[in-house]
């Protein structure tokens, strides 16, 4: 009888497992926001996370940019009043 071995099974199974990973931690992320009292209390929490979670030390560029290019997009309409914004020169 064949059998495949404990690293092979494990290793199919890891893409999905990370993909479900990083669904829950963003929701959970997005409802500890949601549960603040306060428009600067959601502010300053995700000040916060930001800090603490993109710390140098702690992750590789690699896992940096992966976070930015999946976590916190931002919609056409915020993108382009963001880029409005950032172009406009206020001096």
């Amino acid at each position: 009888m064949f059998q495949v071995n404990i690293p092979v099974i494990l290793t199919s199974r890891f893409p999905k497992s990370r993909k479900t990973y990083e669904a829950q931690l963003e929701h959970e992320i997005k409802q500890m926001i949601d549960f603040q009292r306060s428009a600067a209390d959601a502010c300053y929490f995700v000040r916060c996370m930001a800090y603490t979670t993109f710390w140098p030390p702690l992750h590789n560029m690699t896992e940096v940019r992966h976070t930015g290019k999946h976590f916190f997009r931002l919609t056409r309409k915020e993108k382009s009043r963001f880029l409005q914004i950032m172009n406009t020169d206020i001096t």
